[in-house]
């Protein structure tokens, strides 16, 4: 890698799906924490009033660029939810995002959140994030696979994540059965409650060691896969606090930069399920092939200038 300007060179294998588990234990300290930040009760006023779902979320004046960019992705959450409740699988990738979005806005801007509220609320973020992940990282390894794969083994291949993804999506209805309703959307009108407004100098400097952050880890990550990993999210945050801030060029630049590794890993970890799927003997050829298309195509990938 020629510098953060220059060509991508290099691999990056993406980690597998992760095995979906039960949750019980960081739901359980979920609910802890939304009952000792409002009570029970005022978390039942909370959820009535704030996270009306045919309105939105109402948090009273929200001016400040943080709480409008939370307010935005509280607002995207239950959405999705909305979508998961009655079993629609549409609602795994915006849950996903908008956690991305929170998550790294309450790290980028730490000062804007309280320690107890930002703790509380990104530990539950993450937690949904789980839950959902393995959903996803088949949805998009399917995606990839159904572009390539031809014939027979194109057949082969829907078949067996058809499969997989039946089991992650009984998983994840499992593991949200067992959450108590609400609770994400309480921790997270209890944070957006107590936002702290920054001046925008604060904002734009925080935005900016963001994108240096992400600009040095691109340099330095080389080779290594897991390297090439923090880098791409570290493009992601610098891209959200980018758009936090309104500076549309800076946010466009890591979003390219975050499509480019994002792409390529795809294709990896594609060519990873591939090469190691018990495929038949009479498909073998054609997935052989089809392993050979993915690493070209990952290679090309890579041979893009980052903007």
């Amino acid at each position: 890698m020629q510098g953060a300007t220059g060509w991508l060179q290099g691999t990056h294998l993406r980690r597998g799906p992760r095995a979906a588990g039960p949750h019980g234990d960081r739901q359980a300290a979920e609910v802890q924490a939304a009952r000792a930040l409002l009570g029970r009760s005022a978390a039942r006023r909370s959820l009535t009033i704030r996270c009306d779902r045919s309105r939105g979320c109402e948090t009273g004046r929200v001016t400040d660029p943080v709480q409008t960019y939370l307010a935005a992705q509280q607002r995207a959450l239950i959405s999705g939810e909305e979508l998961l409740t009655v079993g629609d699988r549409a609602g795994v990738h915006p849950s996903r995002v908008a956690v991305r979005r929170s998550r790294s806005t309450l790290r980028t801007f730490p000062a804007a959140v309280p320690d107890q509220q930002r703790d509380a609320l990104d530990a539950a973020l993450r937690a949904h994030a789980q839950r959902l992940g393995e959903v996803r990282d088949l949805e998009v390894l399917q995606e990839v696979l159904e572009e390539r794969a031809e014939g027979a083994l194109a057949a082969w291949i829907g078949e067996q994540l058809d499969e997989d993804l039946a089991g992650a999506w009984r998983h994840v209805q499992a593991a949200l059965a067992d959450v108590t309703p609400g609770e994400l959307q309480v921790l997270y009108s209890a944070a957006l409650d107590v936002v702290r407004p920054l001046d925008h100098a604060e904002l734009e400097h925080q935005a900016k060691r963001a994108g240096k952050r992400a600009l040095r880890r691109l340099r330095r990550a080389g080779d290594d896969p897991e390297l090439l990993h923090d880098a791409r999210k570290s493009a992601k945050r610098a891209r959200y606090s980018a758009e936090l801030v309104g500076d549309a060029q800076t946010a466009a630049r890591f979003e390219r930069i975050q499509g480019i590794l994002g792409d390529h890993r795809d294709l990896v970890v594609a060519r990873a399920w591939l090469a190691s799927a018990p495929v038949p003997d009479e498909l073998r050829d054609d997935a052989r092939a089809l392993v050979v298309r993915l690493e070209v195509g990952a290679a090309a990938v890579l041979e893009q200038r980052i903007p």
